[in-house]
């Protein structure tokens, strides 16, 4: 196991298989369950945090919009839009088959927001849930970083699609929320990841310039992306496949 700072580094291993541990969100339980975990058995771990905190949110737009579609109604309507609960259990449209949230990432944090306050008496989680959606708080993210074990970096402001917002929003995003995450740890941030996996070349290059030297996404998108040193891949473990084929795919780096 090694740290987000050794995989860059490439500080690995020759006999054994090296894995960098990664959690996104900024999810309460990280602290709740990863934490003790991670102290246990000397496991280091890089979490990407974003600052909707700052925004005065304790809960990101994708996970309110997924507690409303568990317990929502089977067809609502938003925008004057019809949308209806697919096979898979998600808002789509009735006139285009695009989902909600599909919709809603191709726009800034004031639709999201909008969609928050028009869906909010909908929003009714169990009270069994708040492991599923809750965000850390202020403190909890310094008791986090405290760890030995942990490494703090961002994931936005608002957990948009980078390369779906004008890049003078992007640069905003990238750098407030650096700003507030070194103002709760007092450490310099200097790890970014993606939200969706998503950017552009030009996003890239104004990570660079805010001061982050570790810029994380999903699948590279352009041929120069491998020989960038700021650029990696990961790789997700999805629940919702098989264990062997989740480990087919951490050791291959693709599903089948």
């Amino acid at each position: 196991m090694v740290s987000l700072h050794d995989y860059y580094a490439g500080n690995f291993s020759n006999d054994q298989f090296n894995v960098c541990i990664t959690f996104d969100d900024g999810y309460a339980n990280n602290l709740k369950y990863a934490l003790p975990l991670m102290e246990k058995y000397q496991v280091p771990v890089c979490f990407f945090i974003t600052a909707i905190r700052k925004a005065g949110y304790n809960i990101l737009w994708n996970d309110f919009l997924g507690i409303v579609t568990k317990y929502g109604p089977d067809q609502l309507t938003y925008e004057n839009k019809q949308f209806r609960k697919d096979k898979s259990g998600r808002y789509a449209s009735v006139k285009t088959g695009i989902t909600l949230v599909d919709y809603l990432k191709e726009d800034g944090f004031s639709k999201k927001e909008e969609m928050m306050q028009q869906l909010k008496p909908l929003f009714k989680p169990g009270s069994l849930e708040d492991d599923y959606w809750l965000q850390m708080t202020e403190e909890e993210i310094k008791t986090l970083s405290n760890s030995e074990f942990a490494t703090i970096g961002s994931h936005g402001y608002f957990h948009n699609r980078m390369d779906m917002l004008p890049i003078e929003a992007a640069i905003e995003e990238m750098r407030v929320s650096k700003q507030f995450l070194e103002g709760i740890t007092g450490k310099e941030i200097t790890s970014f990841a993606f939200p969706y996996g998503n950017y552009s070349r030009s996003i890239v290059e104004m990570a660079k310039n805010i001061g982050y030297k570790q810029l994380l996404a999903m699948d590279f998108f352009y041929l120069e992306d491998s020989n960038d040193p700021a650029l990696r891949e990961r790789q997700t473990v999805n629940p919702f496949i098989s264990v062997n084929n989740q480990m087919h795919a951490t050791v291959t780096g693709h599903y089948e």
